[in-house]
């Protein structure tokens, strides 16, 4: 079978394939509506898209996917990406099982690199815990500790390393849009931050991040749930994507009325 090929454009791909899914994969869905360094898609069961470097391929297929749309879809990866390098994938589970599988049989090694939940909220829940403070959204005089809150995180998970100047160009625009959002102490100090993005069917709240003495105390858990008050406010669905193998966040957001809508999982070569 044969994929159609787009480089360096938006592609053409009717997003309704993706629409029950749209939770899971609304961040597939929204680098789809832009240009994109390389999509590879049947137009109806397989999409295989890159934005750019260093973010990740995402891969979807359809749940009953047949033995020889794996093979197409192996096929594609091998041609297209390699499995060496820097490159990760983003795909569903028994997908990336056939994957490893598969490289397996030819002399290389795939592994799991983490395993990602998808939550969405529509009803939240007030957090357990008070704490002193309170939400703010970041200004421009706050430029530099979005920076410094940004690159903690990006050191802490190691997700989609960026120069520093190309973090402090984002936190900009993210300032901009009033985008980003800051948990303060009553004396000011801010201990916790996230980000909200724009999807195709609502809101992304991300790169939510605790100081680390600050952790454990409630702050993160009043942060999202006065951020997902806000996105809800405006009319928009709340998600937010995290890793399974970290229960202490995955509880603090069931804890304030998050929801568990799909998984998936992150490839990587060793």
């Amino acid at each position: 079978m044969k994929l159609k090929e787009y480089k360096n454009q938006k592609c053409e791909i009717d997003l309704r394939i993706l629409e029950k899914e749209i939770d899971c994969f609304s961040v597939l869905a929204r680098i789809l509506r832009g240009k994109c360094a390389l999509t590879l898609t049947d137009g109806a069961r397989i999409v295989i898209c890159h934005s750019s470097h260093p973010y990740p391929i995402w891969i979807w297929n359809e749940e009953d996917v047949t033995e020889e749309e794996k093979a197409c879809i192996y096929a594609a990866l091998r041609e297209h990406f390699g499995f060496f390098g820097d490159h990760t994938f983003n795909v569903k589970r028994t997908m990336a099982e056939y994957l490893i599988g598969r490289a397996r049989q030819d002399g290389f090694t795939l592994r799991i690199k983490t395993d990602i939940c998808a939550y969405r909220c529509e009803t939240p829940v007030e957090p357990r815990r008070a704490v002193d403070g309170k939400m703010c959204v970041a200004c421009a005089a706050d430029e530099a500790e979005v920076t410094e809150l940004l690159l903690a995180f990006q050191e802490e998970t190691g997700i989609d390393p960026l120069p520093v100047e190309v973090l402090r160009a984002q936190g900009r625009e993210m300032i901009a849009e009033q985008y980003f959002f800051l948990w303060r102490k009553e004396n000011g100090e801010a201990v916790a931050s996230c980000r909200i993005g724009t999807l195709p069917n609502g809101m992304h709240v991300g790169k939510v991040y605790t100081k680390r003495d600050a952790r454990r105390k409630g702050y993160a858990a009043n942060l999202v749930h006065a951020v997902t008050k806000r996105i809800l406010s405006m009319g928009k669905r709340a998600i937010l994507y995290t890793d399974a193998s970290n229960p202490a966040s995955n509880a603090c957001y069931t804890s304030i009325g998050y929801e568990l809508c799909g998984d998936l999982c992150t490839v990587e070569s060793i």
